[in-house]
């Protein structure tokens, strides 16, 4: 009788503790890159967008951070390029956040931070070094590498030729 006891309480643990580490478990559902629209491309020192080729001014300039060591990219317009509405992009002052809902991807970053959220799962954010960067402000505007951009919103990207700009959601060789 002592085994039997000792079993159903091991079964009992073991199946609350299963059940507890899978919904503790974040869920990441991937967005295929077809879900965005527009190809981009921005370049260091410029407030221009070409989106699918058609070029647009932002009221940000892109920049080369010292500080964090990688090209910046302002969060917002880079959102609105590859085909976001105005309200997935919101900002919270008390906190000093910026949510988009991305539909099946929610990003959360925070000013002046090393990593941000994705699905509340924790992402750092690197430049092309490796080496952890931040969400920066500059004129009022949240700016981000453009690789965690990239990779927040799960689109294709990468440096121009030059090294002095990036592209967005461009279609890949497989």
């Amino acid at each position: 009788m002592g085994k039997l006891k000792f079993f159903l309480v091991i079964t009992a643990m073991a199946t609350f503790i299963s059940s507890v580490a899978v919904q503790a478990l974040p869920f990441v559902e991937i967005v295929p890159e077809s879900d965005y629209a527009d190809e981009v491309v921005i370049a260091e020192g410029s407030q221009l967008l070409i989106i699918n080729g058609k070029e647009h001014i932002m009221p940000a300039e892109v920049y080369y951070s010292e500080k964090s060591g990688a090209l910046m990219v302002p969060v917002r317009y880079i959102c609105l390029a590859v085909g976001l509405p105005e309200n997935a992009v919101k900002w919270d002052a008390a906190q000093s956040a910026i949510t988009i809902d991305a539909g099946k991807r929610l990003v959360w970053m925070q000013i002046g931070k090393t990593h941000y959220y994705v699905n509340r799962v924790l992402m750092p954010i690197l430049n092309d070094s490796g080496n952890l960067a931040i969400v920066e402000v500059v004129d009022g505007r949240a700016f981000v590498p453009y690789s965690t951009m990239g990779e927040a919103l799960h689109i294709t990207f990468e440096l121009t030729e030059d090294g002095k700009g990036a592209r967005y959601n461009f279609p890949t060789q497989m």
